[in-house]
């Protein structure tokens, strides 16, 4: 992924914009030997028997998919195969809600996850000072994972995204 590409947002609640999802996901398996997802879920009490399951994001490359799984329930199963499949390195930040509502609640079983909170605190705690865990996009400045300007970039359109719709 080169700095200077754009990045884009998917909106996903119909069968046809799954599909492109899925093909999108087929296009970077056949490419790719080592494939990934940067994954991450919202919804009211997640985990809980109680909880409700209302969005999916799943970060491929410079898009980012939005599934609204409460206007395209089927889009879960759809996604079953990928987010179980070990050989997808699925990347989250405290996934603990969100595998335990994948599991209890949609019977999906995440494998190969990796959560980037628990590396975080591995790599920061060889100090005496406890870090400071504020987020993916924090942790991945700190420990260089992506160039400055692309995690600005990241931050103005997740800011301009969650303004227009009016959550700030």
């Amino acid at each position: 992924m080169e700095s200077g590409e754009p990045i884009q947002y998917m909106y996903c609640a119909t069968n046809k914009s799954t599909r492109n999802l899925q093909n999108h996901l087929e296009k970077i398996a056949s490419r790719s030997e080592k494939p990934f997802i940067l994954l991450d879920t919202e919804g009211y009490n997640l985990g809980s028997p109680n909880g409700r399951l209302s969005l999916l994001q799943l970060g491929l490359g410079t898009t980012t998919y939005i599934v609204d799984t409460l206007s395209y329930p089927a889009a879960i199963p759809t996604l079953k195969h990928y987010l179980e499949t070990p050989h997808w390195r699925k990347y989250v930040w405290d996934g603990r809600s969100d595998y335990s509502e994948l599991q209890h609640g949609h019977g999906i079983t995440l494998k190969g996850v990796v959560d980037l909170q628990l590396v975080y605190v591995h790599l920061t705690t060889r100090s005496s000072r406890a870090p400071r865990l504020t987020g993916m996009l924090d942790a991945s400045q700190q420990l260089e994972i992506l160039p400055g300007k692309q995690l600005a970039t990241i931050r103005l359109r997740t800011f301009q995204m969650f303004s227009e719709a009016g959550i700030t």
